[in-house]
């Protein structure tokens, strides 16, 4: 839907830049941003998106109306947030590998596949719309290799951990906390080659010379989260 006017033009793609650049949408969200600063470093952008000349203070209107309901959001959130990190716990399995196959041409042994999951050290199991991947321990899949001679593999990958994050049920209705663990690691440049929710438990595949440090730095976050918690519980007491 085309925009009604100038100043509503502008709004929306002051909306479309802050999406694409979460760090920002956090701060303005904080309050701890400066308009000014943050509509000269935007003008630019804005600029080339619309082809034409836009002042600072159209920018500075936008920015302050579209923070204004995320500045006004409850402490809440962030303390049902804090509650379900701190309540947290990890655990490390390492060698596991990922397997994508063709998921039409591997419906004849998806049963036999999933009946290794009763002896396996590792199994998940995700089906996409045209394929289904395997996250396994390497002894299972081995035995997997042998089923799929016949059907092939979409892509492999070996040398992968698996980092399971335990939360308690409360992770079902709290939004953000999936973002913040995956920016966590984004942000040291370690990449997530799987990610599954399977009710309580958060599961992040990573290469295995990752995982060490993913390790590190969610139980990292997980201690901050408890010191968090236990000194604002006794600052209210």
């Amino acid at each position: 839907m085309k925009p009604h006017s100038r100043s509503e033009s502008i709004a929306q793609y002051v909306r479309h830049i802050i999406f694409t650049r979460p760090c920002l949408l956090e701060n303005l969200r904080l309050g701890i941003i400066n308009y000014s600063a943050l509509s000269k470093l935007l003008k630019k952008d804005l600029e080339k998106l619309l082809d034409t000349k836009v002042s600072e203070s159209a920018v500075k209107i936008a920015l302050i109306r579209f923070a204004k309901p995320l500045v006004k959001q409850s402490e809440i959130p962030d303390i049902k947030f804090a509650k379900v990190m701190a309540a947290s716990s990890l655990s490390l399995i390492d060698d596991i590998e990922v397997i994508t196959i063709d998921s039409r041409k591997a419906r004849n042994v998806v049963t036999k596949i999933l009946q290794l999951a009763k002896t396996a050290r590792f199994f998940q199991f995700t089906q996409g719309v045209e394929s289904f991947t395997l996250m396994i321990d390497r002894e299972t899949a081995e035995q997997i290799h042998g089923l799929l001679k016949n059907v092939g593999m979409l892509s492999f990958m070996k040398g992968q951990a698996a980092i399971l994050m335990n939360s308690p049920p409360e992770i079902i209705s709290t939004p953000g906390i999936i973002s913040y663990l995956t920016f966590l690691l984004s942000s040291r440049g370690i990449n997530v080659t799987q990610i599954i929710s399977c009710h309580r438990d958060t599961i992040f595949i990573v290469d295995m010379k990752d995982a060490l440090q993913v390790y590190s730095l969610l139980r990292d976050a997980i201690e901050t989260f408890r010191w968090y918690s236990e000194n604002s519980s006794s600052s209210h007491s």
